[in-house]
This record gives structure tokens, C-alpha cells and sequence, in this order.
């Protein structure tokens, strides 16, 4: 579980894809904390347990 998580509402989760869209706040949100490798990961698994 990542800091982020938790920063966004559970209803923010709900009406992303998950795809990485560029409008995404949530995605890019870790793509800047995290770097893309490493962000793409860690947004994939709490993107899992958030739907």
C-alpha cells in the first residue's frame, strides 16, 4: 500500500480505468512520485485493491 492510496477518495478510484489515461489525476499522481517504471507498478496493484 502506497501513501498515495490514500490521498485520493474511493470514489475517485471508481471512475478510473486503470488504463494510465493522460487526464487520469490519480495515475499521474504516481507517475511523479514514483517514476514511470516504478510508478506504473504501484499504481496497477493499489488500482487492484481499490476496485
Amino acid at each position: 500500500m502506497t501513501k498515495l492510496r490514500n490521498e485520493f477518495p474511493k470514489k475517485d478510484w471508481k471512475h478510473c480505468c486503470g488504463k494510465g489515461c493522460k487526464k487520469c489525476d490519480i495515475h499521474n499522481a504516481y507517475l511523479d512520485a514514483y517514476g514511470k517504471k516504478e510508478g506504473e507498478k504501484k499504481f496497477a496493484k493499489d488500482h487492484a485493491r481499490m476496485h
